[in-house]
């Protein structure tokens, strides 16, 4: 078997698990100083490392923060809707505001409508002064 042929095909991305395979085995028998031989020697002492932490026990840890995170889930929630209620009811039994008089707000309907009633007969009083001063001067 060639390998600098297939050593080529590697670095080309064009071998296949057999022959990688092949390479490995080769470049961790022989010791020649090369920089390939460091890289496969390299490949093969990480193959060789194990995890510290067991799968299942990963799994069961995994499973543990699950409810911690729906729990917050539903505080976020339950926060929300508390939040939604809270602007619900307020917006619905305050008071509305007809009109400000002097910065007083009136809530009332009829109140209301009394001063705005004033404030147009007012201004038609002026308005019609202001025509009579005009007529005068013409």
């Amino acid at each position: 078997m060639d390998y600098k042929e297939i050593l080529e095909r590697y670095w080309e991305g064009q071998t296949t698990l057999e022959e990688e395979r092949a390479l490995k085995k080769h470049f961790a028998k022989s010791d020649t100083g090369t920089c390939e031989n460091v890289i496969f020697g390299a490949f093969t002492s990480a193959s060789a490392v194990q995890s510290e932490m067991d799968t299942e026990a990963f799994l069961a840890k995994a499973a543990r923060a699950r409810p911690r995170r729906r729990a917050w889930a539903i505080m976020a929630a339950a926060a929300a809707l508390v939040a939604i209620m809270a602007t619900a009811i307020y917006t619905e039994y305050r008071p509305k505001v007809y009109a400000y008089v002097n910065g007083t707000p009136v809530t009332d309907y009829e109140t209301a409508y009394e001063y705005t009633y004033e404030a147009l007969a007012l201004l038609n009083d002026n308005l019609n002064q202001s025509m009579q001063y005009i007529d005068m001067v013409k």
